[in-house]
């Protein structure tokens, strides 16, 4: 096999391992997108706290107005006792009177509770609403999202077969020794084993050629980057 027909070979196998890589790493990047969905678990977690917060402000806040009655329903009673005629003993009357003053006090400090926690339970309503609108938000969102990485990945899934397909036929074309130093190359030299040449430099590792090498690589013939050693493919 020509030299020329040879490194041909090895420069379209490394674009096709090259642009390889680049996919594979653009789907997994993209699986894990899908599989994390960051953004939504994210709000999903926000609704539900503020969903546990609003159901514990509810029932604090029913708890509140059922004290409230109770203690409005007992001044009531003890109120209808003291001034219905019904009680005429004075010392029944007196204890009556102050523990009607007791009921109120305890009715008034009822109340004040019940309207700080009605204005705190409007507050996290308000807050989980918000946060029920933003999920909806961010569900749709990422709907539109996983269906265009999907979209993606699927596209980068059939172009990754067809180089490899391609990949295996311009392999066979190269002799196992040859495949064994370019695969060695590529584990060595951070994946790339073949360097662009231009302008008599070698691209990968900015050396200069010598003019021995230089016109080595020019007529096509198999060289190496006496820096780097990456095997040099021309491209100007």
């Amino acid at each position: 096999m020509a030299d020329a027909a040879l490194l041909r070979s090895l420069y379209e196998l490394q674009r096709i391992d090259a642009r390889l890589v680049d996919l594979e790493r653009q789907v997994g990047a993209a699986r894990e997108t899908l599989a994390a969905a960051r953004r939504l678990r994210e709000a999903e977690r926000a609704f539900r706290e503020a969903a546990l917060a609003l159901q514990n402000a509810e029932r604090e806040l029913k708890a509140a107005e059922h004290r409230t009655a109770q203690l409005r329903a007992k001044l009531k009673q003890v109120e209808t006792r003291l001034y219905d005629g019904s009680v005429r003993n004075p010392r029944e009357l007196q204890a009556l009177q102050t523990e009607a003053e007791s009921l109120r006090r305890r009715l008034d400090d009822a109340e004040d509770e019940a309207v700080h926690l009605l204005l705190t339970y409007e507050q996290i309503e308000a807050r989980y609403l918000d946060a029920m609108h933003t999920l909806e938000r961010v569900r749709n969102a990422w709907f539109e999202e996983r269906q265009r990485l999907e979209r993606e990945i699927q596209a980068w899934e059939a172009e990754i077969a067809t180089l490899r397909e391609q990949r295996t036929w311009w392999e066979q074309r190269i002799p196992p020794s040859l495949r064994e130093q370019y695969e060695h190359l590529r584990r060595t030299r951070g994946g790339l084993a073949v360097a662009e040449v231009r302008e008599g430099v070698c691209t990968a590792c900015g050396a200069a050629l010598n003019a021995a090498l230089r016109q080595q690589v020019y007529r096509r013939e198999l060289a190496f980057c006496d820096s780097c050693g990456r095997i040099l493919y021309p491209v100007d």
